[in-house]
């Protein structure tokens, strides 16, 4: 069965200015009320911080916007089809168009159209403009704001530091530098080969060590069989910092979509660098 698609009439076009007019209206009227209210928050540090008018309107709302334009939009999509298809019932204009021989689903067409305009500009927005207006409000909220940064730690961490070598850290504390357990193992053709396991371990931030009063080491030779050996005071340097533990919500944001491809790509390629691991028992 052949479809048939239904071309642009002048129907067409009076349901989709409907659509979109009022899908505008009402995501323009939200951001006005979500700008006043956002800067009655932050009015505090902008004034303590001396932010200046032009950076706060141009280098912050500016570039505000279209982030909130995209939050918003699949609610107002709905409320902007719910409130003119009321009118055009009201106005009995559903009516006579049904009465004229339309069918139900030639009615959806102008629908599926301005749903699809929205989704365009939704991806264009998301994909390309969000990132690049977002690395300006970070760099203005680094200057003229207080608590900006946002570093999410997941409560199971599991980070490649080499090929081969993995590392595991559980309930990782950002005021204290410190996990409740860690886990350095070590593979070779999928099969684990030796292991380093340790709880409370702390991070030093000037040493770039990672210490422990007490671990385990586990080795398994070719047979499976375990050799099991316990230790005091670990005083362990691996390619791993407190900074590539976190998620840091800002960094993403600012990443297109071909940026975010390329940073992937280099964490991956990470996996190649060399590791100096030195594991001193004093």
């Amino acid at each position: 069965m052949r479809v048939r698609w239904p071309g642009l009439k002048i129907l067409d076009r009076y349901i989709i200015g409907k659509f979109l007019k009022t899908y505008f209206f009402a995501i323009a009227m939200i951001i006005v009320v979500v700008v006043i209210f956002d800067y009655v928050e932050k009015i505090d540090d902008f004034t303590e911080l001396k932010a200046p008018v032009k950076a706060i309107v141009f280098d912050y709302y500016f570039n505000f916007v279209p982030f909130f334009i995209n939050q918003f939009s699949g609610l107002f999509t709905f409320i902007a089809v719910i409130f003119f298809t009321s009118k055009m019932a009201y106005q009995t204009e559903i009516i006579a168009m049904l009465s004229g021989g339309m069918s139900f689903r030639r009615l959806m067409w102008p629908y599926f159209l301005g749903a699809l305009v929205i989704t365009i500009i939704s991806l264009v927005l998301n994909l390309w403009v969000i990132p690049v207006t977002q690395r300006t409000t970070v760099e203005f909220e680094s200057k003229y704001r207080k608590k900006h940064r946002t570093v999410r730690y997941d409560p199971h961490i599991y980070r490649q530091v080499e090929p081969g070598t993995f590392v595991y850290l559980r309930g990782y504390t950002e005021h204290a530098r410190q996990a409740q357990f860690f886990a350095l193992e070590h593979y070779a053709g999928g099969t684990i080969t030796q292991s380093l396991e340790a709880a409370d371990v702390k991070f030093d931030p000037a040493t770039k060590r990672w210490t422990a009063s007490r671990y385990t080491t586990r080795e398994f030779d070719s047979l499976g069989t375990e050799t099991f050996a316990q230790h005091r005071n670990l005083d362990t340097l691996i390619n791993l910092e407190v900074a590539e533990l976190g998620r840091i919500a800002e960094l993403v944001e600012t990443m297109n979509i071909h940026e975010l491809n390329e940073f992937l790509d280099q964490q991956r390629a990470k996996g190649s660098d060399s590791i100096n691991l030195i594991a001193v028992e004093r």
